[in-house]
C-alpha cells in the first residue's frame, strides 16, 4: 500500500492575503463552508490556492460553480496541501472525494478506483478530515 503525507495549510478566506510562495503551491485543496467540505480539487500546473479561488469565483471547472451561490463569502474556507506534484496526488484526490463525499464533486463519489493508498493528514486541516484515511 502506498502512503502519502499531506501537510495542510489553512484555513484561508477567499479575501485572505497569503504569501506568494503558498499561492504558487501545486497540490490539493478543499473548499469548506460551515464545517462541511463542499469540494475537493487539485491543481497540477497552477497554485492550489489560486485554483480554489478561481473555482469559487466561477472561473474554474463548471463542476462546482453552483455550490457557492447564495453563501456568505466570508464563511468560505480554503485548505491547501502539498508543495510539489506527486503521482499519488491524483489518487489522494480520488480517495478524499470517495471518503468525504463532497456535494459539488461529481467523479469518484461512488467508488475509489486508484491504487491502494493511505493518506496521513498533518498540519492544520478541517476537523471533518481524519488524521489517517485508507482506501478500501
Amino acid at each position: 500500500m502506498d502512503q502519502i503525507v499531506l501537510t495542510w495549510k489553512g484555513f484561508f478566506g477567499t479575501r485572505t492575503s497569503i504569501p506568494d510562495e503558498l499561492r504558487r503551491w501545486p497540490g490539493l485543496y478543499l473548499i469548506e463552508y460551515n464545517s462541511e467540505i463542499l469540494y475537493v480539487g487539485k491543481a497540477e500546473t497552477e497554485g492550489a490556492f489560486k485554483r480554489a479561488k478561481d473555482h469559487f469565483r466561477g472561473q474554474g471547472d463548471s463542476t462546482g460553480r453552483w455550490i457557492l451561490q447564495g453563501r456568505d463569502e466570508a464563511q468560505i474556507r480554503i485548505w491547501v496541501a502539498a508543495r510539489s506534484w506527486d503521482e499519488l496526488i491524483s489518487n489522494a484526490e480520488k480517495l478524499l472525494i470517495f471518503r468525504l463525499n463532497p456535494c459539488a464533486n461529481i467523479n469518484h463519489i461512488d467508488k475509489y478506483d486508484g491504487k491502494p493508498l493511505r493518506i496521513i493528514n498533518e498540519g492544520k486541516y478541517p476537523t471533518r478530515l481524519d488524521k489517517q484515511i485508507e482506501s478500501p
